[in-house]
């Protein structure tokens, strides 16, 4: 469905650009059994790892102490097709959607329960914290469960790319041992074939709207809806300064839009190549393909809409990143 063939390229790249580890990427084209299939992109699986998500291993006899707090890997995701320990969040998402947490990492079949309950109700008091009066709290409110920062780089990543599944599917976060770090962070980030424009549902395609929002703004009869917790840090105007003054720092540098341009323009040239025989292989140019809004006649003409659509994005989130939330 991307056939800039780059999306999840480009998200992991400015990922790890501001600090943020993200899944390495390299080209590859794939023969399995003298059978040509194209252009992949091969790329790391999220796992708990010392040069991954760098937590602690937690151990079947790791149930009390400070060895029960960590480390987890959760995500929020469709839970079809997945073995992984789950719990019901108590606090629904936007039109009273249910919110299922799931346990990455330890599978099920090692997690004890000790470690269930302990990280069920860890991350079912952070949500609780967060609904409540006083969740601007500097000490007892959020921010005393959460790393801020590591949330709000996830939230600008996605704003970016404004993925159709945008902070409601492939979503993984974690928590390490409360020796080495108490807060959840947020990451890493996962499955961006559908982003930078590329869906014709939900308004998917276009580029002035907010991500954690416009599922419930268009698309209210979606089965994954948005949980509450961005609207509601975004309540705080402490974390919208926060959120703004990041963006405006991320775009003096990593993010300014010569290095994205010229990040895509190296990607494409370094394809050239093998795209054409990706595309003898797989004959999609010019046909639709779900859930394709845009699609071109060549490789660059799809090159250049997928460019022209983030130059969009960025202006767009330049324009208005000073009003949003409580600002």
């Amino acid at each position: 469905t991307d056939k800039s063939l780059m999306r999840d390229v480009l998200t992991y790249h400015l990922s790890n650009q501001m600090g943020r580890y993200a899944s390495r990427t390299k080209y590859v084209e794939l023969v399995l059994d003298g059978d040509y299939r194209g252009v992949y992109v091969m790329m790391e699986k999220i796992k708990r790892d010392a040069n991954r998500i760098d937590i602690a291993s937690l151990k079947a006899t790791d149930n009390s102490g400070d060895a029960l707090t960590g480390g987890y890997i959760l995500k929020i995701d469709k839970n079809t097709g997945t073995s992984n320990a789950s719990w019901l969040s108590p606090h629904r998402a936007n039109h009273n959607m249910e919110i299922n947490v799931m346990v990455e990492y330890p599978k099920k079949e090692v997690l004890t329960d000790a470690q269930y309950n302990y990280i069920k109700n860890h991350f079912t008091e952070f949500e609780n914290v967060l609904k409540s009066t006083n969740f601007k709290d500097p000490v007892n409110g959020y921010a005393k469960y959460i790393d801020v920062n590591s949330f709000i780089d996830y939230f600008l990543l996605t704003e970016l790319n404004y993925n159709i599944d945008a902070f409601r599917l492939s979503i993984f976060f974690y928590k390490d041992r409360d020796s080495r770090n108490p807060k959840i962070k947020m990451g890493a980030p996962w499955d961006y074939d559908h982003a930078y424009g590329n869906a014709n549902f939900c308004r998917g395609w276009e580029t002035n709207h907010w991500a954690y929002d416009f599922i419930r703004e268009f698309c209210p009869s979606e089965d994954k809806q948005v949980p509450f917790w961005w609207a509601r840090l975004l309540e705080d105007r402490d974390f919208c300064i926060k959120v703004r003054d990041r963006w405006q720092q991320l775009r003096q540098n990593q993010w300014s839009t010569g290095n994205i341009t010229s990040f895509i323009e190296q990607n494409a040239a370094l394809l050239n190549e093998s795209q054409v025989r990706n595309f003898q292989r797989w004959p999609i140019l010019g046909e639709w393909v779900w859930p394709n809004y845009y699609y071109g006649n060549t490789y660059q003409e799809e090159v250049n809409w997928f460019k022209n659509w983030t130059q969009q994005r960025l202006n767009w989130v330049d324009a208005n990143i000073s009003q949003i939330g409580a600002l």
